[in-house]
């Protein structure tokens, strides 16, 4: 079968599968809370985890196992770079994810920092290199001496994150110490390129990068903002996912630094469970801020700034023009041993170490063709306590995640794929769908009697500028629609659904400080290059959690990339046809088909690993269990909260794109917020009636 236009949307690198990454949590089933306790306590009664084979210490607190010890050990002291990621058994899918990444690039030299020892035995057991602090260097009190949380998603408890912020830069400083380079990551950040190139100033326009003591990636979500010489970044939000640690004196003193204020925050009780808002990355932003940063090119800077770094005048040329800049701090931080260090930092450029909002929403890459070095999974949604449903979800959706099996791909033990091939909705397919046309202008003005006039007429949907809200919902009640009925027809032929591109035509995010309405409907800042309509992720439109909450399996379209599903015969595609002069050609349905019908004309093809079909609109008109599935699709295809915040009352900023009753429906907590509110797809009849997706 020739290859889906809509696959072209993902950009994926040649990815092999390891097949020795097997973890418990492949079926997207949060662990029971009591397996996890009694884990632990068989974990108490074993041997200390410094008598596993091998384990060596790299320093006089920082344990090895075997397969980090070998790494590690012979280039202690050299100034290697390591690569380290930081978290605990709860995630251990993504830090199996991260290492596949890592060894994918040939990074030898990296280690998994294990915040408990039933991880450090895990990793010993399949093959990767872990670290454990066993007496950590903290001062030891109740409220710091350990992570106390009932959730085992870390990020949603801002008390229990910054402990754990405490404890990883217990392991950056004994890295450090131990004469190592560390380019740390979060755990869901996935390494997509080498990113020596960019730390050790080798990569174009980067020499200077050579010489800072840390670099940082950033939250920008403008590329316009982040030239060469742009201070933009010093003004936003530096995002800790990506953090390159020198080994220099600069590097320890702000560590100390970072520490010291995370734990000042929690021995003075400020940090608790509702904490939102706090958390390592918080406090290390608050330091860096307070710095004073000025680029080392400038007046008075630069002499003394060489002097710094051991460099001669001339070994480093300051006029190249299009070379990023480093900053150094006005002030000097006192270091640990004694005495005080000035701070060289500067942030990573953001297309290369990208946030989730310029990889998933803009799609900035893929339009330069430039695959990102690092991307954080950052600005998604539907986390709960139990995983991070979403950022599973949206590496998945680019081919990039690894925590999957072999079974993940196989088609027969998922009883074959079912795919929908075009868009959900064609602008041709809207005939007869008609919405107010006062919604069309970006602002009403005029008499009374106008605007009632404009807002009583009505017009095609497609009509309304792509960046209308109103576009925006018209179109998601018909892709909703159409998902309806490809739902229903996989559970009836009992294959699994790969889920279909959806298209936004607005932005979604949700912050009391994000003026989301009065930037167009994208993210502040996002707007000075419009990216609207998009091909939005599964997380903006449906809840990723809530699917797996009702055990219901689907795939993404990135798994269509394998090659044993493209080889011939593997798809086919499904014909629809009107049922008037419907040809009853092999492997073709009629429109408006039952359930029953659609199973017995397409039991031919019951062994066939993909059937693809055109669209779904108008396709069911009933199915066998429509009880049973109308309350499964009023819990998985209701919208996740989508929310904005008004900065003048809602009615009156608003007015100009959608009609008072919707605004009404959509009011929030309070007059100056609004909530999209999108009706569930039609409940398919009890009585057998027709209850097709779309009206004829």
């Amino acid at each position: 079968a020739a290859a889906d236009p809509a696959d072209e949307w993902t950009m994926r690198p040649d990815l092999v599968r390891d097949p020795w990454l097997r973890v418990p949590s492949l079926s997207g089933k949060p662990v029971r809370r009591q397996r996890e306790t009694e884990e632990r306590g068989r974990g108490a009664s074993r041997a200390p985890a410094s008598s596993l084979p091998g384990a060596q210490w790299l320093t006089d607190k920082l344990l090895l196992n075997r397969h980090a010890a070998a790494r590690l050990l012979p280039h202690q002291g050299r100034q290697r770079i390591l690569f380290m990621v930081f978290g605990g058994s709860s995630m251990g899918d993504f830090l199996f994810h991260w290492v596949a990444h890592v060894r994918r690039l040939g990074l030898d030299s990296h280690v998994l920092g294990a915040m408990d020892e039933a991880l450090f035995r895990r990793c010993d057991e399949a093959g990767v290199g872990a670290a454990l602090l066993k007496t950590p260097p903290t001062p030891t009190r109740e409220d710091v001496a350990g992570i106390e949380t009932s959730w085992r998603y870390y990020r949603m408890d801002p008390k229990a994150f910054t402990q754990m912020g405490v404890l990883k830069v217990d392991f950056f400083e004994e890295f450090v110490r131990a004469g190592f380079d560390v380019l740390a990551s979060d755990l869901d950040v996935t390494w997509v390129r080498d990113p020596r190139p960019w730390v050790t100033g080798q990569a174009a326009g980067m020499q200077l990068l050579a010489h800072a003591d840390v670099l940082v990636s950033t939250d920008i979500a403008n590329l316009a903002l982040d030239t060469a010489r742009s201070e933009r970044w010093r003004y936003a939000e530096v995002n800790t996912g990506v953090l390159f640690l020198r080994n220099t004196n600069g590097t320890r003193a702000l560590l100390a630094a970072w520490k010291r204020k995370m734990l000042d925050e929690l021995t003075a009780g400020r940090l608790r469970k509702d904490s939102w808002g706090f958390n390592d990355q918080t406090y290390f932003n608050m330091i860096v801020r307070a710095l004073g940063l000025q680029g080392v090119q400038s007046q008075g800077v630069w002499r003394q700034w060489l002097a710094e770094r051991g460099l001669a005048d001339g070994e480093v040329d300051a006029s190249r023009e299009g070379d990023r800049s480093v900053y150094r701090s006005r002030s000097a931080l006192p270091l640990p041993s004694g005495g005080s260090a000035h701070i060289t930092l500067t942030a990573l450029p953001a297309l290369e170490f990208s946030g989730g909002h310029i990889y998933f929403v803009q799609h900035e890459q893929l339009a330069r063709a430039t695959p990102p070095v690092a991307l954080h999974t950052t600005y998604q949604f539907s986390d709960t306590p139990a995983y991070t449903w979403g950022k599973r979800q949206r590496l998945r959706e680019a081919g990039l995640w690894r925590g999957d099996g072999d079974e993940y791909f196989d088609a027969a033990r998922s009883g074959g794929f079912l795919r929908l091939v075009g868009p959900l909705v064609e602008p041709g397919s809207l005939e007869g769908v008609k919405v107010r046309e006062g919604v069309a202008a970006v602002r009403i003005e005029g008499t009374k009697g106008y605007t009632d006039r404009l807002m009583n007429n009505v017009v095609d949907p497609t009509a309304l500028p792509e960046d209308n809200p109103m576009r925006h919902l018209t179109f998601d009640v018909l892709q909703r629609a159409a998902l309806r009925d490809a739902l229903a027809l996989a559970r009836a032929l009992g294959r699994t659904l790969v889920l279909p591109r959806w298209t936004c035509y607005v932005d979604k995010l949700w912050a009391g400080s994000d003026n989301i309405i009065g930037m167009g409907f994208m993210y502040p800042g996002s707007q000075d290059a419009p990216f609207l309509p998009f091909a939005c992720p599964m997380d903006h439109v449906l809840s990723p959690a809530a699917w797996a909450k009702a055990e219901v399996d689907y795939r993404d379209a990135a798994i269509l990339d394998q090659p044993q599903l493209r080889a011939s015969g593997a798809v086919v595609d499904v014909g629809l046809e009107p049922r008037p002069g419907w040809t009853r050609k092999a492997g073709s349905l009629p429109l408006g088909t039952s359930a029953a019908e659609a199973r017995e004309l397409l039991k031919p093809l019951a062994a066939t690993p993909v059937l693809r079909l055109p669209h779904a609109r108008g396709l069911l008109c009933s199915i066998d269990d429509d009880a049973a599935f109308n309350s499964l699709a009023d819990r998985l295809l209701r919208i996740p909260t989508w929310c904005a915040k008004c900065f003048q009352p809602c009615s009156k900023e608003l007015a100009g794109w959608l009609p008072a009753e919707e605004i009404r429906r959509g009011g929030g907590w309070d007059k100056m917020s609004y909530c999209m509110k999108v009706d569930v797809p039609p409940k398919f009849d009890a009585g057998g009636a027709c209850s097709l997706n779309v009206q004829p």
